[in-house]
């Protein structure tokens, strides 16, 4: 839920100095260009000369996540709450942290928290509809993916789960259409090859289901779910 953008004019005129955007500008442009260490090096810096731009935050936490440094992660994340930046999206990448990390109740006060502030954003509304279904309750589940897609039709990966919550609630016939319809709009996503192998599986149609598994596996060679299922 983080990504490379641009710094409001606003931030720029609130804080006077010219410092603080132009260390966070050239991050962006180093991160663009790959150069992950001296990018994260000027995230800090921009934001220890006291410009909180919540970019800063979401792209070191982008970096600490990919990296492995979850420590970090949380902290920053962390950091800009403590700096008054609690942004619809700092709580929702709180909430898919702790979704990661296997604290449902932390994720799902988190996502709740961005979506009070930020009530029709589709990806949030992803992120708790995974909670719930981690949850176990797949009525929410099933209606925060239906109202993500409301919002914002044709998600790949909206359709995807919803195809999965679909298939853990028996209507298997909705499970694959809906898994088939993300398989249009994203052909090659082995996660979708690999849970439309299970609804096949689930169908009794097990060359399908084989095809399927097959497919996700040429896409991610070594991925232990297709393999157990093609077993």
């Amino acid at each position: 839920m983080a990504g490379f953008g641009k710094i409001p004019k606003s931030q720029v005129d609130k804080f006077g100095s010219k410092s603080g955007p132009e260390l966070l500008e050239a991050a962006v442009k180093l991160h663009r260009a790959g150069e992950i260490a001296k990018a994260e090096s000027l995230y800090l810096k921009s934001i220890d000369s006291g410009f909180y731009n919540e970019l800063a935050f979401l792209n070191l936490g982008f970096i600490y996540r990919n990296s492995g440094r979850h420590d970090d992660q949380l902290a920053i994340y962390e950091r800009a709450i403590l700096v008054k930046l609690g942004s619809a999206e700092v709580y929702a990448n709180l909430g898919n942290f702790f979704k990661d990390h296997g604290n449902l109740d932390q994720a799902l006060a988190f996502t709740l928290q961005s979506l009070e502030l930020k009530p029709n954003n589709p990806g949030a509304l992803i992120l708790l509809s995974g909670i719930y279904k981690n949850l176990g309750n797949l009525d929410q589940a099933l209606a925060c993916i239906l109202q993500s897609l409301e919002l914002k039709p044709n998600q790949p990966v909206a359709l995807m789960n919803l195809g999965n919550i679909y298939k853990d609630l028996g209507s298997l016939d909705q499970a694959l259409a809906s898994t088939l319809q993300s398989l249009e709009l994203q052909p090659d996503n082995p996660a979708a090859f690999f849970h439309l192998g299970g609804i096949y599986k689930d169908l009794g149609n097990l060359e399908q289901a084989l095809a399927s598994t097959l497919q996700s596996l040429k896409l991610q060679p070594n991925h232990p779910g297709a393999l157990m299922n093609l077993g």
